[in-house]
């Protein structure tokens, strides 16, 4: 009797267990069984990856972006560009190596429009935003699209709508692919998407912090202080000098200053970073963060000359460096002295 009564509870048990099992699964999959369909047209192997929404826009982007000018981009076309061209860019999805403090915050606020209510003025701040990040085309995905990602809410949609019929940016007419938009950022002519240009050390220090008393998100809605910067930075400044650069190591920057003044700064558009160093004629130059996140590197001397940039390990790194291999020395020492030790007792 006791045998059966333990064999009759295990098997309710069992029933529970098994029922259970069969409820979860029924809540995971009940939800999704009306996108079935659409998330398999949308996931469906192509043999020919050429007629691919996300090959059309890096080919599209690769044609009509030159030098540092940049794209903005979200979901699966921004998964694939680096696969298909190289061109710079500030992806609109997670990315862990950031370290820009301000790049999470916008990507989020382009995609949401969070805390900006009114369209007009998201729409404005959206504009800034990508102009202070060097980006000249803006990739749009609106509800049509057949693309597994819809990281653009209704909301962020219309602001891109607002700003397109204002001309703050206007409409390439990319009609490749149904439910994708490529907007471009009307900005001043001249070299405003370079790397690196001159500007005024003088109104450069009258620049207040973006965000100045703000803590995370919140730093991204300050407009009067971005819309200083992109002011300052639309500015023509060729009576300070010019410059020009290379950039082919992702460690180094090499600038060429020409008729710099006792005003003149540089403003080089890359996050600015604690690794990076600059020299000019041997002698270091100091670098200060300006904007949103990029370097000013102050100058020293007027005239004709170079300007080198590296990117390389900090004093703090070297010394973990140097204690771990000292420590790993010192180890492995002790343990070679213990073994041959041990291997001498043995023997004698």
């Amino acid at each position: 009797l006791r045998a059966r009564f333990a064999l009759g509870r295990a098997m309710r048990a069992t029933a529970l267990r098994v029922t259970y099992a069969l409820g979860c699964a029924a809540l995971l999959i009940c939800p999704s069984l009306p996108f079935i369909n659409s998330a398999a047209d949308v996931t469906r192997g192509n043999e020919d990856i050429e007629q691919t929404a996300e090959y059309h826009i890096a080919e599209w982007l690769d044609e009509h972006i030159d030098g540092y000018e940049g794209a903005y981009l979200t979901g699966t076309p921004c998964f694939w560009l680096n696969v298909f061209t190289d061109v710079p860019q500030l992806r609109g999805t997670a990315d862990g190596a950031a370290t820009n403090t301000y790049w999470a915050h916008v990507k989020h606020q382009l995609n949401t429009s969070e805390g900006m209510p009114d369209v007009e003025e998201a729409g404005e701040l959206a504009v800034l935003w990508l102009k202070a990040f060097n980006i000249k085309y803006i990739v749009v995905i609106y509800p049509e699209a057949q693309t597994a990602y819809h990281d653009y809410t209704a909301e962020a949609l219309k602001k891109f709508d607002w700003a397109c019929g204002e001309g703050l940016i206007q409409d390439t007419g990319y009609n490749e692919d149904v439910g994708f938009r490529i907007y471009e950022v009307n900005v001043p002519s001249g070299g405003y998407y370079d790397l690196a240009q001159v500007v005024s050390a003088e109104e450069a220090a009258k620049l207040h912090p973006i965000g100045e008393g703000r803590e995370g998100g919140q730093k991204v809605l300050d407009m009067k202080n971005l819309k200083a910067y992109v002011e300052f930075a639309e500015k023509d400044y060729s009576s300070l000098g010019s410059c020009t650069y290379t950039y082919d190591n992702p460690d180094r920057i090499v600038i060429e200053v020409e008729n710099a003044t006792e005003d003149s700064a540089l403003l080089v558009k890359v996050t600015c970073d604690e690794h990076w160093r600059a020299y000019a004629n041997g002698e270091g130059l100091e670098i200060t963060s300006i904007g949103p996140d990029f370097m000013l590197v102050h100058l020293k001397e007027t005239g004709n000359y170079e300007v080198h940039l590296d990117c390389g390990r900090t004093g703090d790194e070297i010394a973990g460096i140097v204690i771990t291999l000292g420590t790993f020395s010192a180890i492995s020492g002790i343990s070679l002295h213990r073994y041959i030790s041990r291997r001498r007792k043995g023997l004698s």
